[in-house]
């Protein structure tokens, strides 16, 4: 073994010799971008970059990643040299860092000049990679150059690029817990907020994105969940507000798609406030007593009912290219709507249930699963709704109720085998009879309703008889597949899944042979047990096999050496019996 390790660094020492046997110091960048074998070699090589690299010649490469190539180069030239000067910066190498955290911060300047300009989308890649490498190595270095150079302003305007996005998003993400740090993140984090009063859908987007994340890592990060609460108490929250009973669908996507998150964080912590009432000796709650809507939550429930009237808002179409007819669309800004009722409904809040009452909000949405008869995605939602409903009941049932008096049930039996939703009808239909066992409510308004009887046994039990025959066939078809596995069954009847089917393969000729799964009957199924039986022998024999495809190789290869013989031997003939011939016709003999 120590032989060859000593081999290995014997060849590996004569390459690196031959790789900086052009190796020059006073070469030019471009000579060393040009050289591949002295670039792999200078990029792993932490004293030739000491060597080679001072300020000017980094300068130069941070130059090749954050410009546009000139047009005097070719294309994939340039490209190719930004790819290399991007790997060098990146490589790791603390000769670079020592240089780019110099108290001057002449490399860090000519970097983040980059926001100066208009932004190159691709180089904005090279660009945020080599920032947030920067940033996790010296976190408070970077974050104090950003906020007194002013590049702040510059971020939080260019977040509608994905790069620069992550890039934002990675200073939040950062574990510095100093208090200058903190300030910094809380005025990108204002800054952010002030991008829900622009019309760009793109930075919208990216915007409720970076505030999404922040949420979601604030069971892991202190500093995220003060953030939150900094932001969730500041005024300039108004901007979210705003944006989300604004008439511009991209804003209300972008607004709604917070206060959802917010509405589904931790509990409603930003919602509500208890007053809990705790242990003296070991500090712990002992019971949630009365809580308080907190500031937020007011502002969040006072705009539900702006929401509900935006559900109600006409409707676009376009005209169908196959039949003489208008086709609605629903729109996304409704979709998300919705899905920020359902969220509501889970709270369990009193005010918040009170208020979807009020405003109509559950009516509101069963008009709409009906009018909108082709939209899944709307008709999923509403199903969790009722669901949820269902489930949550609400005070003294104010939900149920609420539900049950919307004509859910006149619309739902009204011949949803011709419509859209027909499976997801189906599935609210069961909830209802489920509810309809524990629920005095639901259990009225159902158990004496004639139409709704003739439903159910017209309708609804074929459908649920046809859909179990099928979950049976399933089950069976399965079963039968692993017939000679009896503790797979045996546990595929517990509810987990089988284990996968092996391939057989035949050794000698390198064939699969694949199983068919939907095969039931028993010819096919004995003849893959034949092939099972014929992959065996053959392996058994399996150098018997190559003896007789060996022999039968010689066979044929002696049979061609002897045609080829007589095919000599019969050429010569005639040729010699031509030649007499010849002779014969000169009277030669």
């Amino acid at each position: 073994m120590d032989y060859f390790l000593a081999l290995s660094k014997e060849f590996s020492d004569k390459e690196t010799t031959e790789d900086l046997s052009n190796y020059n110091k006073s070469m030019s960048l471009f000579e060393i971008l040009d050289d591949q074998k002295l670039f792999t070699t200078l990029k792993s090589n932490e004293p030739l970059l000491q060597d080679f690299f001072d300020i000017q010649k980094i300068l130069e490469l941070i130059h090749l990643i954050i410009n546009s190539p000139n047009g005097d180069i070719e294309y994939k030239i340039a490209n190719l040299y930004q790819y290399k000067a991007f790997e060098l910066l990146t490589s790791g190498s603390e000769h670079f860092y020592t240089l780019f955290f110099r108290e001057d911060k002449v490399l860090l300047a000519k970097l983040f000049n980059f926001l100066d300009n208009a932004v190159n989308e691709t180089l904005s890649g090279y660009f945020s990679r080599l920032a947030i490498l920067l940033l996790y190595k010296n976190p408070s270095f970077v974050l104090i150059f950003i906020y007194e150079n002013g590049y702040l302003e510059k971020i939080a305007d260019k977040v509608w690029l994905k790069s620069i996005s992550d890039f934002a998003n990675s200073i939040f993400m950062i574990k510095n817990t100093s208090e200058i740090s903190y300030e910094i993140k809380k005025k990108l984090l204002l800054l952010i907020h002030k991008n829900f009063t622009s019309s760009n859908s793109v930075l919208l987007n990216f915007s409720a994105e970076i505030i999404c994340r922040l949420l979601l890592n604030c069971n892991e990060n202190k500093t995220s969940m003060d953030l939150i609460t900094f932001i969730a108490e500041n005024q300039q929250f108004c901007y979210i507000i705003n944006a989300t009973i604004s008439s511009q669908f991209s804003k209300i996507n972008a607004g709604i798609r917070i206060l959802r998150d917010i509405i589904n964080f931790n509990s409603c912590c930003l919602i509500i406030k208890y007053d809990n009432q705790f242990n003296e000796n070991t500090s712990e709650i002992i019971k949630k007593s009365s809580y308080k809507i907190t500031e937020l939550g007011i502002r969040i429930i006072n705009i539900i009912e702006l929401l509900v009237q935006k559900l109600k808002r006409p409707s676009e179409s376009y005209q169908s290219t196959l039949k003489n007819l208008q086709i609605h669309v629903l729109g996304e800004d409704r979709i998300n709507i919705t899905d920020f009722f359902k969220s509501c409904l889970k709270t369990g809040i009193k005010e918040i249930e009170e208020k979807l009452i009020q405003t109509g909000a559950i009516k509101m949405i069963v008009d709409i699963f009906f009018e909108f008869e082709m939209n899944s995605i709307f008709h999923t939602i509403f199903e969790q709704i009722v669901n949820t409903i269902l489930s949550v009941k609400g005070f003294d049932d104010c939900l149920i109720k609420d539900l049950m008096e919307s004509n859910i049930v006149k619309k739902l039996i009204n011949n949803p085998w011709l419509k859209g939703y027909s499976g997801h009808a189906t599935k609210i239909a069961n909830l209802l009879i489920k509810a309809q066992i524990e629920i005095e409510c639901v259990r009225e308004k159902l158990e004496n309703n004639e139409s709704w009887n003739l439903f159910l046994n017209t309708y609804l039990n074929k459908r649920n008889d046809i859909e179990i025959k099928g979950v049976e066939d399933k089950k069976n078809i399965v079963m039968e597949r692993h017939r000679d596995n009896p503790d797979a069954i045996e546990i595929f009847k517990k509810g987990f899944p089988m284990p996968p089917i092996n391939k057989v393969k035949i050794v000698n000729q390198e064939i699969n042979i694949k199983r068919d799964e939907d095969v039931k009957d028993c010819e096919s199924k004995q003849d893959i047990r034949e092939n099972k039986l014929i992959g065996r022998v053959l392996e058994n024999n399996f150098e018997e096999v190559k003896f007789n495809e060996k022999f039968h190789e010689e066979e044929l290869k002696i049979e061609h050496n002897f045609k080829l013989l007589n095919q000599e031997i019969v050429r010569e003939t005639s040729e010699n019996s031509l030649h007499n011939c010849e002779y014969w016709r000169f009277g030669f003999y």
